[in-house]
């Protein structure tokens, strides 16, 4: 938002190629974090169909305890893309705020700190629902993500 209105300001004329790129790069961002909570609302939704399933017999409970690890693989892959991608906007917001100058200086900061924690909150459900899984091989690829992720985030907070 504040770099679509300063774009109209006279003083940051200079930059206004610059902040158009960064503002539609944000709006991108912004859609596709949308689509990610949504897929994440829906994988949770999964995940509590699958709980509710009978549990009456063998078959049923072992249908049920398959339905439930399934959801729950789809509810981290759910929770890592949307964690993914909300740590992307504290990169554009500190591009465009390093852009800037000036006053502007510190307002990205918010900007980066808001993504990276979003990305941290999501993330975080991934290692619950890590807790859960019996597969040991696809949670440990999970957790090698994580640390990734994690190391990355360092470095934003870093910069931001």
């Amino acid at each position: 938002m504040v770099a679509g209105l300063s774009r109209k300001k006279k003083l940051q004329a200079p930059f206004i190629d610059k902040l158009s790129e960064n503002v539609d790069a944000l709006r991108k961002t912004a859609d596709e974090l949308t689509a990610a909570i949504d897929r994440d609302a829906s994988s949770y939704d999964a995940v509590m169909a699958a709980f509710k399933m009978p549990q009456g017999n063998d078959e049923e409970k072992a249908a049920r305890e398959a339905a439930v690890q399934a959801a729950t693989k789809g509810a981290s892959e759910s929770a890592d893309g949307s964690g993914r991608e909300s740590g992307e906007p504290g990169g554009t917001v500190g591009t465009t705020g390093r852009n800037l100058g000036g006053i502007h200086e510190v307002r990205p900061a918010g900007g980066a700190s808001n993504g990276v924690a979003g990305a941290k909150g999501a993330l975080a459900n991934v290692e619950i629902n890590l807790e859960g899984l019996k597969d040991v091989a696809y949670v440990r690829r999970c957790e090698a993500k994580l640390t990734n992720c994690a190391s990355g985030w360092a470095e934003d907070e870093r910069v931001a």
